[in-house]
């Protein structure tokens, strides 16, 4: 995991084996909800025992997706992050390239976009209910339930594979940023590279700051906006950002016309 093609490898099985799960749980759901459309017009409402409550054929649906595997899915997700995680560390440590002192705010940089996984899947929870209720109440047809459960649980993976690739990702930052200011005893200042500002999915904040110069307290007064992880200097534009940092000479950034921030 000790570099981004690796990364990249390592996020898409984890989200391929995610949608396997998901697959499952659609298939499954789709059944056991069709067994509760007892007057047979396709839809929740007013099926079975006329006495059942729209709060418990709410509760039916979540309970039938918690037992096609909600549960389990959450739990893979946040599994799979942690051995991402365990051996990205892993190997910097044995590429004995970054100090103990690193290897913690590597560490660091690791944990804070992880702990968005859990908020991701409980709030994908959350909406699961709330489109069981619109379900049942608006007499919707089970396969629109179906397909929106999908679409949810298709967002959270999209959500939870980002989170990782923050973490990966801020690892590799955080551990150049460490190993570079162990090593150079002179200023010391940062690329803002990879793709260029004419790349179609640039976003904005790395658009106006690819190409150049900062130094790390320039870099970290950044604001790459809200609800990104920070310090920029370990995330950059944020979630799914694929810029890096390069260390360069100041004489070298003058001679290439960069600009520089300080």
């Amino acid at each position: 995991m000790a570099n981004s093609a690796e990364a990249a490898r390592a996020i898409d099985a984890v989200a391929n084996r995610l949608l396997a799960i998901v697959s499952r749980i659609l298939a499954r759901l789709a059944s056991e909800l069709g067994a509760l459309d007892t007057d047979g017009d396709g839809t929740l409402a007013n099926s079975g025992d006329n006495e059942r409550s729209v709060l418990d054929m709410r509760r039916r649906v979540f309970e039938i997706a918690v037992e096609m595997g909600l549960d389990t899915i959450d739990d893979e997700a946040e599994a799979a992050a942690a051995r991402i995680a365990a051996a990205t560390l892993r190997d910097l440590q044995a590429d004995g390239a970054v100090s103990a002192e690193t290897l913690a705010k590597v560490d660091a940089a690791v944990r804070l976009p992880l702990q968005r996984l859990r908020r991701i899947w409980q709030g994908t929870a959350d909406d699961i209910k709330f489109a069981a209720d619109e379900a049942v109440v608006a007499a919707l047809p089970i396969s629109d339930l179906v397909d929106r459960v999908e679409q949810l649980l298709r967002l959270a993976i999209t959500r939870s594979t980002s989170a990782i690739d923050a973490a990966i990702m801020g690892a590799m930052r955080a551990a150049t940023v460490g190993a570079t200011e162990e090593l150079e005893d002179d200023e010391i200042l940062y690329l803002y590279d990879g793709p260029p500002a004419s790349d179609q999915k640039i976003r904005p904040f790395c658009e106006q700051h690819v190409g150049q110069v900062f130094t790390l307290e320039a870099l970290n007064k950044l604001d790459n906006g809200k609800g990104q992880p920070k310090p920029v200097s370990n995330y950059l534009g944020g979630y799914n950002c694929r810029h890096t940092l390069s260390p360069i000479d100041r004489e070298q950034a003058i001679d290439q016309g960069l600009t520089i921030h300080e």
